[in-house]
């Protein structure tokens, strides 16, 4: 019968090892803080964010230092973006951020700038973040400026074209 327990008391510990693998790797695959957090929350004020989302990466220098912890619309051109950065990139007071494309598919991030002023960010206190211009964007407004341009040399040939027929006319006579 002694025997009997300890077989069941190894396949439980084994089972709940497992468990524990299971979840801790699912966390580590997800992006999650396993232990005690190191970062701290970065409030950013945008007047549009383009598309970005939460767990979107932070970058400086292109290298990921964070996530994109919250995004919340408080208004018409006024939306709060609160990013988790590591504490060693923690912003100064002449921090800077900017939401940007990753990519031509809408893929976004926020390329973070914690700056180099000898004061650190007050608490409470909120970074006013730019936007970058996506290339779609630039086309979109680049097309328009060619179909005004077009439009008006189309009439203004045409208008050339319907004086240079009425001259003709006149000529004729």
């Amino acid at each position: 019968m002694d025997l009997y327990y300890k077989q069941e008391l190894k396949v439980g510990v084994l089972v709940i090892v497992a468990v524990t693998v299971f979840v801790l790797g699912l966390l580590w695959l997800s992006g999650q803080a396993i232990g005690p957090q190191s970062t701290v929350v970065v409030p950013v004020r945008f007047t549009n964010v383009a598309g970005l989302t939460p767990g979107d990466p932070v970058r400086v220098s292109g290298v990921k230092v964070g996530q994109v912890a919250n995004v919340v619309l408080e208004d018409v051109g006024n939306v709060m973006v609160y990013l988790e950065v590591r504490r060693a990139n923690r912003p100064h007071a002449d921090a800077q951020a900017l939401v940007a494309s990753a990519d031509f598919f809408g893929e976004k991030y926020v390329g973070y700038v914690p700056g180099n002023a000898p004061e650190l960010l007050r608490e409470g206190q909120v970074i006013t973040g730019t936007r970058e211009v996506a290339v779609t964007e630039a086309a979109a407004d680049l097309t328009g400026r060619a179909a005004d341009a077009l439009a008006g040399v189309q009439s203004l040939l045409s208008q050339r074209t319907a004086d240079a027929i009425h001259n003709t006319l006149v000529s004729l006579e």
